[in-house]
């Protein structure tokens, strides 16, 4: 805090914008109270914190700290704000940068030996527990006498054990963990269908962009209901048999829900993608 204190000292901000998923950020807002900011904005992005009882705990300072509420859903709000007033602002996307590419796919497919048979179960996020990349270690277990790989994009705590759980079950072959990419846009063109079963989610990007190329989505009850824009999501219970989810995922017609998105993005967004 103390750089944090240094850097507002050291300029004549009219307004600090502060972005987080709990009341820890009360720290942040007393440095800015501390400073003379008036015109603080905090902006919710999840519904849950990995420090409940301190977030619990710093109710009434946060509420007494803050001026201008703005959340990226209704769970993320509640959960950040809880009766204090906030506004929406969605989380958004250049909807033309995730357009889907056939050429794209077919290099990408070729240069990592993934055979045109081949169907490609993709998910984006930090590798941790609330993202639960567990759960779709556990999925393609059950799918891997089939003709199903895993891509995992994205870098995080849980990455030793998950790379433990993929050699334990023997699916070294089935998955690929490929870390943190900047062209996320261009590999949601390789997969087939995208799965994310978060414990806990605001708005989230990844499934925004999955959309938006065209991918099949399977998504957790647990997600905010708002990111399904152009209502294709397949929702599924966390609490289910894992074969529920894997025998939905064997009947996926990637091509049938690219078009329907593709008439979603023109009817909502005013733009045409050709």
């Amino acid at each position: 805090m103390r750089d944090l204190n240094q850097i507002i000292h050291d300029n004549n901000y009219d307004i600090i914008h502060i972005h987080g998923n709990s009341r820890t950020l009360t720290t942040e807002l007393y440095v800015c109270k501390r400073n003379k900011i008036e015109k603080r904005v905090v902006h919710a992005h999840s519904s849950s914190t990995k420090h409940p009882l301190l977030h619990k705990g710093l109710k009434k300072p946060f509420e007494s700290l803050t001026q201008y509420n703005l959340s990226v859903s209704k769970e993320a709000g509640k959960f950040l704000f809880d009766q204090q007033c906030y506004q929406i602002l969605p989380n958004g996307i250049n909807v033309k940068n995730y357009k889907y590419n056939e050429n794209k796919r077919k290099s990408l497919r070729k240069k990592y030996q993934i055979k045109d048979n081949e169907i490609v179960i993709g998910h984006v996020g930090e590798l941790n527990k609330n993202k639960n990349q567990q759960y779709l270690i556990n999925l393609i277990e059950i799918l891997s006498k089939e003709d199903y790989r895993l891509i995992l994009i994205g870098e995080g705590e849980d990455r030793d054990f998950l790379e433990m759980e993929i050699s334990k079950k023997g699916l070294d072959k089935k998955v690929k963990l490929l870390g943190k990419l900047d062209n996320v846009y261009d590999w949601l063109n390789v997969f087939d269908l995208f799965v994310f079963p978060s414990l806990t989610e605001g708005l989230t990007l990844a499934v925004l962009e999955a959309q938006a190329n065209g991918l099949k989505c399977y998504v957790s009850d647990t997600i905010s209901e708002e990111v399904n824009v152009t209502q294709t999501l397949e929702i599924f219970n966390l609490s289910d048999s894992i074969d529920v989810l894997a025998n939905k995922i064997r009947t996926n017609k990637r091509a049938k829900v690219r078009s329907h998105v593709k008439k979603c993005i023109k009817k909502f967004l005013n733009q045409t993608l050709t």
